[in-house]
């Protein structure tokens, strides 16, 4: 027994270094092996067990390693428990040696890929002799991440951390195929103060870009950085000119940035009240903009600017049931809401008059999985959204501000996401996100006229 012992204060450092005892009210995390019990309670050599035979005596010693195959309360344990939790297989979790050798171990297994970027339900790796391995609860805007983790520097016990990757070493994430989308776009337009149109994307790993016109109505920048790890955006401009960015977490968390003066400097991520899956921004005639949004209840929310560009008020609830929902502002001011329900009908309500109370929800014909709206230059609102297949429609109101709208058209291409806007003509451009991940976009001719073709994006943009 005493060669035993001696091999476990060897090897009790999967994950970090020895651990040590367990404080009493340390978060279990939901661990269902967080009770442990110290053998010896000598520190350093602590040796954890679990009393499986309930016989009050020390576990054979085949018992020492959960049933997961790693030691009780080490980094491995925990994140294998907290993977096979949410579903995934024992097959992909197994054997896969010390923390530090996770990303070597699992990166040639079918169903589990290795990253370079962190994302939400990822395990992120600290590689190296001891290493550890952590479970990514939520990404924020400004690159930090919340892990739930054990034996965070040989504690033995649960806890969560927000930080930078860096600040811990994490170089490496494993994608065990959890990491999920909850409805609302990962594109959104908005027109800045100059003319020139400007377009943020969220890619695949939470990563955030946006191009922008070289000047108005012409060719476009290359994608760059937006710093921030995102799952939905929206942008809109404020009365001032200056463009204003709210993003969604995979986990719902709001947070919006905002450029200091027109077409130049954002601020810093700021964080807005409330959890949704998807928001969608408005203008109000009097320069206010307005939020919508919802969440995995599929109830419906807004709030608005009290003054034109101003502090915001609470979130107040709408009634109706959807899934996700697009916003624009008709030519004589009043604002008009567009969502789908979780089974794809479509619905629509404006306000009666320009900042007023709204109307009741009407049904529009259709069946989307999304939406996106546009106002063209002779004031008529414009329609476009994708089906379950990828497949791309289109439809515009008949006259300016009228609940009649033409039939739906199709477009040619294949895309899952769609985001609109006008140029500073009026000639509405439309952005979409290929299956592939890639970006196009197609324009009008002339202000209401026929559309360009697809042309896809350059400049390096991830997939």
């Amino acid at each position: 027994m005493r060669a035993l012992g001696f091999l476990l204060i060897t090897m009790l450092i999967l994950g970090g270094t020895t651990i040590a005892a367990a404080p009493a009210g340390a978060d279990t995390l939901g661990y269902p092996n967080a009770t442990a019990a110290p053998y010896r309670p000598t520190a350093p050599d602590y040796e954890w067990w679990v009393d499986e035979n309930h016989d009050g005596r020390r576990q054979l010693p085949d018992e020492l390693i959960s049933g997961r195959g790693y030691y009780y309360r080490n980094a491995t344990d925990f994140v294998a428990w907290k993977l096979q939790s949410l579903g995934v297989s024992d097959t992909k979790t197994r054997d896969l040696h010390s923390a530090g050798e996770w990303a070597t171990s699992a990166g040639p297994r079918a169903g589990v890929s290795v990253r370079d970027l962190p994302a939400r339900h990822y395990v992120a790796v600290n590689v190296g002799n001891a290493g550890h391995v952590a479970f990514i609860e939520d990404v924020l805007p400004d690159g930090r991440i919340t892990v739930s983790e054990y034996n965070a520097g040989g504690s033995g016990v649960g806890r969560t951390w927000t930080g930078t990757p860096a600040s811990r070493g994490f170089t490496k994430y494993l994608d065990f195929g959890l990491a999920t989308s909850a409805p609302g776009c990962p594109l959104a337009m908005a027109r800045n103060a100059d003319g020139r149109l400007e377009v943020f994307d969220v890619a695949r790993s939470g990563a955030t870009f946006h191009t922008w016109q070289a000047s108005a109505g012409r060719a476009w920048s290359d994608w760059s950085a937006f710093d921030g790890n995102l799952a939905h955006v929206a942008a809109e401009t404020n009365a001032d000119g200056r463009v204003e960015v709210f993003g969604v977490t995979a986990n719902g968390t709001l947070f919006h940035k905002w450029q200091q003066a027109p077409g130049v400097f954002w601020s810093s991520w700021a964080h807005l009240e409330g959890r949704l899956d998807n928001v969608a921004i408005a203008r109000n005639r009097d320069g206010r903009l307005e939020a919508f949004g919802t969440n995995a209840a599929h109830h419906v929310y807004h709030q608005w600017q009290l003054t034109p560009g101003g502090t915001w008020s609470g979130w107040k609830v709408f009634d109706g049931g959807l899934s996700d929902v697009a916003a624009e502002t008709n030519a004589d001011g009043r604002v008009e809401l567009f969502g789908v329900t979780a089974n794809g009908a479509i619905f629509h309500r404006s306000q009666i008059a320009p900042g007023a109370v709204w109307s009741p929800w009407a049904h529009i014909s259709g069946v989307l999985t999304n939406l996106a709206v546009a106002r063209n230059r002779d004031g008529r609102l414009e329609m476009f959204g994708t089906d379950a297949s990828h497949a791309v429609f289109h439809k515009r109101q008949m006259r300016a501000g009228s609940g009649d709208w033409s039939a739906w058209s199709r477009f040619d291409g294949a895309l899952s996401h769609l985001a609109a806007e006008a140029n500073a003509d009026g000639r509405v451009e439309v952005f979409g996100t290929e299956t592939n991940g890639a970006i196009s976009h197609r324009w009008q001719l002339t202000p209401g006229g026929a559309w360009s073709g697809w042309l896809r994006t350059a400049g390096g943009l991830p997939s």
